[in-house]
């Protein structure tokens, strides 16, 4: 008999819980902390969702997601048209809010941080063309290629070849050939070797050249 009680008792709570207006107690805002954002603030996409952003500079979790603001609290979750409020208790979620990564705050923490401004005039844009996901394929790419770099090993950089000098070789000088030339005159003339004449034609100062018998002085 007390396992009937009972049964009935769980039975009538569920049915009663499944008939109860969207802001009864159990999904009240009356304990919902208070969160005032004086600035417009920053937003982040989570990775892995399309597209689900969150403000990464409040401890609280607050998402965008299709043009409204998300806040879990309690078991239940609560949706507004501005990051302020008012917030309103809702029993639909979208699926990609309620399935987020569960360390979404870690891995959002180094992602691109835009104004809710911009935010608020792309989204679907954004959502359509797939920006982020291209977004974090260049961001990839870009690694890899500096790691790529780095493990590269760098080679000594080549002299520039304008400023090399080419070596001159000087030949050393020839040597003199005095061979058909005689010994200098008294005054530092040179005479010729057969006639003792200076090289002008005129005869050397003491030439004692003999002339032969019966000729005269010219």
């Amino acid at each position: 008999m007390k396992k009937i009680f009972l049964l009935l008792f769980f039975l009538s709570t569920v049915s009663l819980n499944a008939f109860l207006p969207a802001g009864s107690a159990a999904f009240s805002t009356e304990h919902l902390p208070t969160v005032i954002i004086t600035r417009t603030p920053k937003v982040v996409v989570i990775p892995g969702t399309r597209y689900v952003y969150f403000l990464p500079d409040y401890d609280e979790d607050i998402l965008f997601y299709h043009g409204f603001w998300y806040r879990p609290y309690s078991g239940g979750w609560f949706r507004s048209k501005g990051y302020n409020g008012p917030w309103k208790p809702v029993r639909k979620v979208p699926g990609q809010v309620l399935n987020l990564p569960p360390d979404f705050r870690g891995d959002a923490q180094a992602g691109e941080r835009i104004s809710y401004r911009e935010l608020k005039k792309h989204w679907r844009q954004w959502e359509k063309s797939g920006y982020w996901e291209e977004s974090a394929k260049k961001a990839r790419e870009k690694k890899k290629a500096s790691k790529k770099a780095a493990r590269k090993p760098t080679k000594p950089k080549p002299a520039d070849k304008k400023t090399e000098e080419p070596v001159k070789v000087v030949p050393p000088a020839a040597p003199v050939d005095t061979s058909d030339k005689a010994p200098a005159g008294p005054q530092g003339q040179e005479t010729d070797k057969g006639t003792g004449e200076g090289i002008d034609g005129k005869a050397a100062p003491g030439d004692t050249t003999v002339k032969e018998p019966g000729e005269g002085p010219k």
